[in-house]
């Protein structure tokens, strides 16, 4: 079996809150991830690491109309 990760990269304009599909939100610095983590995502905080340090890009985004 393969799998596919795909990461979102964005940047908020205030604290993120708790909604329906959870009971709290904590937020930690991209060095202190809570242990243990699983399948693939301590490489995906290694390489958003890299991206913060300038030694990765993100990949273009390409704006699509709403149509409207």
């Amino acid at each position: 079996h393969h799998t596919l990760t795909v990461a979102f990269v964005a940047r908020g304009n205030g604290a993120p809150r708790a909604g329906d599909d959870a009971a709290e939100v904590v937020c930690r610095p991209p060095e202190l991830p809570p242990q243990p983590l699983l399948f693939d995502h301590p490489l995906i905080l290694a390489h958003y690491r890299e991206l913060l340090a300038g030694r990765r890009c993100l990949m273009p985004v390409q704006q699509v109309s709403s149509g409207r």
